[in-house]
């Protein structure tokens, strides 16, 4: 039971840094969208470069934080001692994917914007379910499974990272943009 309001409260917290990817991807979504609509190859590359940019480096200015001030934001909450220690362990294992989540975040509006919907779709199932379901159970195997578990979301955004990146190019061939 501890686990899961460790993961519950953790979770909370770490959505205040996925928020704020999400919100770079929905400005770039429509800033690339229209550019490809322009046939402004030049402006779509500048897009995504930038949105990948951006939405990394929030990514990672929230690990950094998450990292730092794991005791106090965990702390809010009034956990026990066992409990803000599982808080605190989650947090810093899954910020480990932190940077990876920003590339399937950006990638996934860049899909939306370039018409490969579909793609985004993927990346999603991926990062979400595919990998991280299936790992999490099996972690659920071993013997420190209250800790080695939390592993299974950052290995399902490195993952999803690593198909995100293959699509992308595959996407950006298709509709003229190179990299």
């Amino acid at each position: 039971m501890n686990a899961v309001t460790a993961y519950g409260i953790s979770y909370k917290i770490q959505q205040f840094i996925y928020f704020a990817g999400f919100g770079i991807r929905d400005a770039i979504t429509p800033l690339i969208s229209y550019n490809y609509g322009r046939n402004s190859r030049k402006r779509v590359r500048e897009g995504e470069k930038y949105g990948l940019i951006y939405t990394i480096v929030i990514m990672l200015a929230g690990m950094a934080t998450l990292n730092l001030f794991a005791y106090p934001l965990s702390g809010i909450f009034g956990l026990s001692a066992g409990t803000q220690e599982l808080c605190v362990r989650a947090m810093h294992i899954i910020s480990v994917g932190f940077v990876f989540a920003g590339i399937n975040i950006a990638v996934q509006g860049i899909f939306q914007a370039l018409e490969a919907g579909t793609g985004s779709l993927i990346i999603s199932v991926l990062r979400l379910l595919a990998v991280p379901l299936p790992l999490a159970y099996l972690l659920t195997l071993s013997a420190d499974a209250s800790t080695i578990i939390w592993w299974s979301i950052p290995a399902g955004e490195i993952a999803a990272a690593a198909v995100a990146v293959l699509m992308l190019r595959k996407v950006n061939r298709r509709v003229g943009i190179t990299q």
